[in-house]
C-alpha cells in the first residue's frame, strides 16, 4: 500500500516538473508577448 502510494506520487512529481520544464521551454520561445502576457500563459498552463 504504502510502496504504490509513493509510486504514484513519484510519477506525480515526474509529470509536474516535465509540465514545469515544458511551460518554461514555451515561456522563453515566446519573446515578442511582453512579461504579463507570459505570466498568465504560464499559469494557464500549469493549472489546466
Amino acid at each position: 500500500m504504502m510502496v504504490s502510494a509513493d509510486k504514484i506520487h513519484i510519477v506525480y512529481a515526474r509529470s509536474n516538473v516535465i509540465r514545469f520544464y515544458m511551460a518554461l521551454k514555451i515561456h522563453f520561445k515566446i519573446k515578442k508577448s511582453n512579461f504579463f502576457e507570459k505570466i498568465v500563459f504560464l499559469v494557464h498552463f500549469y493549472y489546466r
